[in-house]
């Protein structure tokens, strides 16, 4: 049966396709998350080009090996894909060892002997990935029948088939000897082994068989719609799916022989595949991509390079990796990346051709009243209403005759005839019948409306600077709530947000604080934040209070991120970037029917689970329009939330999963000694046992993660035992480095996690740093023997002389730190208390500086001991550079602290001396607070006296925020 769509019929599906892509309005219905093709939905064109790397703009074919690298092969040579970078390998015309031409028109891949077959204009080259070695096969060579290899086939007995322009070729790898066959018509377009054990063969007259008892070339009796068959697979099995230039797809029943075709409006078909949605797949040689849903709706992308559509018509590879993304060749477009996890979520947007589109701005406000009215406020441009009919937007503003001003912040729907809207020229309702806003006349008249609620009877007000008013809808008596006022006081008059709860509590969001009204006979309760306090509010900006499905209240913050009020404790639990959020301004808040909290920020939109409360974000590149949020939110009652910012409205539908993709697989992709790689024939080396010579310490490691969905965005996490059985987190950097390693055994693991917070499997890899010659067994014999001469020759030297160095020794142990070289605690208070003596007796002033490392824990837990000794080391030898007069001393003190004695020196004196020991000390990983006392001694004044003044100042420094020097007036 042949299908044939008429050019009207085929005109109509293209127009409704057409009208599917441009509609400004979509509602998203999902399929599961891999579907190539989703009803109602537009797959993210990803396009990558000669500025990502990719060394021709035209890509002829494209497959996977079984690492998860693509291989792409253009016509400027072949390159390999990692996600992340692309390696690219060309023809040298002088060294016939390499690729033998850039001009690519095939690739195959053989996963046991994990190799390329490259078919050129020039003859066939097989590349061994492990070895990195080409060979080629060509016509002066081996007797190729034609230089241009259309297609290799690798088939059960390990022969490998090359289709020409002209005959096809069987080579046999073990002796390279090769056989061709001539084809009726001679161009051989394409090879496939089907489930019936033939192999069949695509030429330019038809299909044909190879009849492996007679060794000979057979033709079928397929009656097809053209004879220039380009393409075969075998999506079914006994189905031959074909396509052919000039005639379409068709199915063919190797059984039966019957035949069924469809015809495109372009039947130029060059490649075609299926997806493991079910979806097929055509590229047409000028007419685009098709393709053909499970239920036979044909979609085209003609590739016009309008929003929505491919960037070219002229389609040469198609390829399904094995995370379902599908990747596109073209013929001078590059490659498009079609992610079945990423969609266009932005159904709602300025359209600067269409007056009836969107208005450009931010989005201050998105409302869904009880008649489905969709009402959407942008920046100074009034208010405006979708209509789902006309699909466009009525606009309420100046231009249009209304009266409400530039600027709508709140929207409530008391009940079904009482409509409000907040302006910055006060309170309107919106007249049902008449489609008008008039002023809504309880004395509110010219002030900047920001909130509005509903409590009962009681309609809540929330001004820009005039504080709260509440309005009696029963009884029109109007009560107001101030700033200042004498009784009753709010936290501030600028009013972001009110929210009453389900236990009629009244929550108020102002600029410098939040309210809590408990009772409204009772004391107004303000929140505010405490400098150091983490349990109170991180910032005093609260632009949102939302109550989830379980009760609990969440406070967005500009600034200061998510708190979440704590009731038993009457105190806050705050999450920041710190925590994963995406920013740390958060403007509006939105619960999902899956129990995720939904934040939109100015940079993307975060996700917090309420049952483990991890946090996953998502960006431009996950189809939400952009990085910055305005206030503009809702919730519909189907579940869909909605988010506005300046690329438009963004609609996220209640069946949306954050967690989708694969984990990704990771590799240890490269081992660098002193930065040189090591030439090894292996492609990873996980589960790698490595050796290296003593002098071999200075090592590298380098990290693959592969992961098409976001490469960018992958963060990796490591540990080297036995130096520490902790994870490191270094964010997306792919490699860690060590010097100085000492000779021993080592295991280095690795993983990745995306930014969907799905979690690799660990790579591993151990390496022993061999021990010297001068440690081997005999080495250390003849040590002992030397030793044992040694220790005859020294028991026999003088006893005088041998005291005098031991004494020495002991000397200095008893009065230096081991570690940082200063003086220890005991000799600093020795010397100090002589200079503090003579100071006594001369009338000079003695300054003592007591320095403590900011946070000197986190380093010892982040970077580890060494760093922190490093740290320590480091504060030592640079206050011993900057005291250079004999009369002062620096002393490591305690743990991580250090005081300085300085003789006869000023306040401003010693002042400077610390302010230089901060400026010099600025790259450490953290910070220094110190403690001033200078004084003449007097009286019963001790060495211990200015200790403990200093260290009361080094806490008053403490206490003000650390890296800061306090000092007695």
């Amino acid at each position: 049966m042949t299908i044939d769509l008429n050019k009207q019929t085929f005109s109509y599906l293209k127009i409704s396709w057409i009208v599917c892509i441009l509609i400004i309005f979509v509602w998203p219905i999902f399929g599961q998350e891999d579907d190539t093709l989703i009803e109602d939905t537009l797959p993210i064109f990803e396009i990558i080009n000669r500025e990502d790397g990719l060394s021709n703009l035209s890509v002829s074919s494209i497959v996977e090996d079984k690492y998860g690298i693509l291989w792409f092969g253009t016509q400027g040579g072949l390159n390999r894909y990692d996600g992340k970078e692309i390696t690219v390998y060309k023809n040298n015309p002088f060294d016939d060892s390499g690729l033998s031409h850039n001009l690519i028109q095939t690739l195959t891949y053989d996963e046991k002997n994990h190799t390329l077959w490259i078919g050129t204009y020039q003859g066939l080259s097989r590349y061994d990935i492990h070895n990195k070695v080409f060979k080629n096969y060509t016509v002066e060579s081996h007797g190729l029948s034609n230089p241009v290899v259309t297609k290799v086939l690798i088939d059960s007995e390990g022969f490998v088939w090359v289709a020409t322009l002209d005959g096809l070729n069987r080579i046999n790898t073990e002796n390279d000897s090769l056989v061709t066959y001539d084809i009726s018509g001679n161009v051989v377009r394409d090879l496939i082994l089907a489930s019936d054990k033939n192999m069949y063969i695509a030429s330019y007259e038809g299909i044909f068989i190879y009849n492996k008892e007679t060794n000979q070339i057979e033709s079928t009796d397929f009656i097809l719609p053209s004879p220039l068959v380009m393409v075969m697979n075998e999506f079914s099995p006994g189905i031959l799916s074909v396509g052919m230039w000039d005639g379409g797809i068709s199915d063919i029943n190797l059984s039966t022989k019957k035949v069924d075709s469809i015809s495109l409006e372009d039947n130029r078909v060059y490649t075609y595949i299926q997806t493991r949605d079910g979806s097929r797949w055509i590229g047409t040689w000028g007419g685009g991509l098709f393709a053909i849903t499970p239920n036979n709706e044909i979609k085209h992308f003609p590739g016009s390079g309008a929003s929505g559509d491919l960037n070219h018509n002229v389609i040469y590879a198609l390829h399904q990796n094995a995370s379902n993304i599908l990747w596109v060749g073209t013929n001078g477009g590059g490659i498009v990346k079609i992610n079945p996890r990423k969609r266009d979520y932005v159904f709602l947007k300025h359209n600067p051709d269409v007056g009836t589109s969107l208005s450009a701005g931010k989005v201050n406000l998105i409302y869904k009243d009880l008649r489905e009215n969709l009402w959407i406020a942008i920046y100074n441009q009034g208010i405006e209403r979708y209509d789902s009919q006309t699909k466009s937007m009525i606009k309420y503003n100046k231009d249009s005759g209304s009266s409400i001003g530039e600027n709508v912040i709140a929207a409530l729907e008391f009940d079904r005839d009482h409509f409000f809207i907040g302006t910055t020229r006060g309170l309107f309702l919106y007249d049902f019948v008449d489609d008008t806003f008039e002023p809504f006349d309880i004395g509110l008249e010219e002030k900047i409306i920001y909130a509005l609620e509903k409590d009962k009877n009681i309609l809540w007000i929330g001004t820009y600077h005039d504080g709260v008013y509440t309005y009696n809808m029963d009884n029109k008596k109007l009560n107001h709530y101030g700033h200042h006022q004498s009784d009753r006081s709010i936290a501030d008059n600028l009013i972001y947000d009110i929210l009453v709860d389900s236990q009629e509590r009244v929550w108020i969001a102002t600029n410098n604080g939040l309210n809590l009204i408990e009772n409204l006979q009772e004391e107004i309760k303000t929140f505010r934040k405490i400098s150091g306090n983490f349990r109170m509010l991180p910032s005093n900006t609260i632009r949102k209070v939302f109550e989830d499905s379980q009760g609990k209240i969440w406070i967005a913050t500009v600034g200061g991120g998510l708190s979440t009020y704590q009731e038993e404790t009457d105190d806050f639990k705050s999450y920041t970037e710190a925590e994963g959020l995406s920013s740390n301004t958060v403007l509006s808040v939105l619960e999902d029917d899956q129990r995720n909290l939904w934040l939109s920020t100015l940079n993307g939109l975060s996700i917090i689970n309420l049952d483990d409360f991890k946090i996953k974000t998502l960006q431009p590149e996950d189809g939400i329009g952009g990085f910055e949020f305005n206030a503009g939110h809702l919730k519909d009652p189907s579940g869909t939330l909605y988010f506005g910012g300046p690329h438009g409205i963004t609609v996220i539908p209640n069946t949306f999963s954050a967690a989708t993709g694969q984990a990704p697989k990771l590799y240890i992709s490269d081992v660098e000694v002193f930065q040189e790689p090591q030439d090894v024939p292996i492609d990873f080396f996980n589960d790698q046992a490595l050796n290296f010579k003593t002098s071999e310490n200075m090592l590298t490691f380098k990290f693959l993660a592969i992961d098409y969905d976001a490469p960018d965005k992958i963060n990796f996490y490591y540990k080297l035992s036995p130096m520490s059985d902790n994870w490191i987190p270094i964010a997306n950097r792919n490699f860690i480095s060590y010097s100085n390693l000492k000779p021993g055994k080592y295991e280095l693991s690795v993983y990745a996690e995306t930014s969907k917070g799905i979690i690799s499997d660990t790579a591993r890899l151990t390496f022993t740093i061999l021990k010297p010659w001068y440690l081997s067994w005999y080495a250390l014999a003849l040590y002992f023997i030397i030793f044992s001469a040694l220790i005859y020759i020294v028991f026999k030297l003088k006893e005088s002389r041998l005291l005098k160095k031991a004494n020495a020794r002991l000397e200095t142990l008893s009065s230096k730190d081991p570690l940082t070289n200063v003086y220890n605690r005991r000799y600093f208070s020795d010397i100090m208390d002589q200079e503090f003596q003579l100071a006594k007796r001369s009338r000079v002033s003695i300054s003592m500086l007591l320095i403590d490392i900011d946070n000197f824990k986190d380093v010892n837990d982040t970077l580890g001991h060494i760093a922190g000794d490093d740290v320590l080391i480091a504060i030592g030898t640079t206050i011993n550079r900057l005291i250079k007069r004999n009369t002062d001393f620096v002393a490591r003190y305690g743990g991580d602290e250090f005081v300085v004695g300085l003789y006869d020196t000023s306040l401003e004196g010693a002042i400077e001396i610390a302010n230089s020991i901060q400026v010099a000390l600025k790259d450490l990983p953290t910070t220094l607070s110190i403690g001033i006392y200078t004084g003449i001694p007097e009286g019963d004044d001790s060495i211990n006296t200015f200790i403990q003044k200093a260290d009361e100042k080094l806490y008053e420094s403490k206490r003000k925020g650390k890296n800061i020097v306090s000092h007695n007036v």
